[in-house]
């Protein structure tokens, strides 16, 4: 929760958060919630942006950890882009080598938030992406994973078309 706190306390953080949840609910593709949680990871959980010229963390993975917290300033610093966050994969086990930066909270509230506001399974498409490619061979039957399994993002192809919906914002 010490994380989660920074972003809860703030007003504006508040309602990205909800904002969020809003937009987790109204997603039923498999395709368009992996799309929305990678955004997720990279922003609210792994967040950062500048301020006065400094490099500052915003995101509770990073404020809830120590280890984050040391390792985030040695991370590839990439400009916030929704569809670059939406395919890159990710390792919760491991620090995180990839963060993107805003270019101070109202870029955040204003791209993330508009991100967040109109998200649907369409997003991805709208932003260019193609789904994953389909698995050579046949899935295996669903197991339930044991606690604490490490789990990665699935790789989205790269951007392909400028976004046109007013919710996608174009990475610079």
């Amino acid at each position: 929760m010490i994380g989660h706190g920074g972003l809860l306390a703030s007003p504006r953080l508040a309602e990205l958060n909800r904002l969020a949840g809003r937009a987790a609910r109204r997603l039923e593709t498999p395709a368009g919630r992996k799309f929305f949680s990678t955004v997720f990871w990279f922003t609210i959980e792994f967040g950062v942006l500048w301020e006065d010229g400094a490099l500052r963390a915003y995101g509770a993975g990073l404020l809830s950890s120590y280890g984050e917290i040391e390792e985030f300033r040695h991370a590839e610093i990439r400009p916030l882009c929704i569809a670059e966050m939406g395919a890159l994969d990710y390792d919760i086990t491991r620090y995180q080598p990839i963060l993107f930066a805003a270019d101070g909270i109202e870029q955040l509230l204003d791209v993330v938030g508009g991100f967040f506001a109109d998200c649907d399974d369409d997003s991805p498409a709208r932003l260019g992406m193609r789904p994953p490619a389909a698995p050579e061979t046949p899935e295996r039957p669903p197991r339930t994973p044991a606690p604490y399994t490490a789990l990665t993002a699935s790789t989205v192809t790269a951007v392909t078309t400028p976004p046109s919906h007013p919710g996608d914002t174009p990475c610079r």
